[in-house]
């Protein structure tokens, strides 16, 4: 059995348990050096991907909620201005 296929699909805990058992037989084997920092670059990868992914819909639950926003300012202007016209014409009616 060849050592590349004793690395495939170990966990880094086990890739690092082999290193430094090699490490203390008194040759480290570089190998195992390598397949802890692929593994390693494996899950910052997938992690990168997955904030990726997070950002990307963060930002448009923000875009759907500075929509919204921007509906209740324009409503709210409406509200205003039907409410100062509202107390102008009564103010106006009251004088005459």
């Amino acid at each position: 059995m060849s050592i590349e296929n004793e690395l495939k699909d170990k966990t880094k805990i086990q890739l690092l348990d082999k290193y430094f058992n090699s490490i203390q037989g008194g040759k480290p084997n570089e190998l195992y050096k390598m397949a802890i920092i692929a593994q390693c670059t494996s899950d910052i990868e997938l992690s990168l991907k997955s904030l990726e992914t997070s950002i990307n819909k963060n930002a448009d639950s923000g875009s759907n909620l500075s929509k919204k926003v921007f509906y209740l300012n324009v409503i709210l202007t409406i509200a205003t201005i039907s409410g100062v016209l509202i107390a102008f014409f009564s103010l106006f009616y009251k004088c005459s």
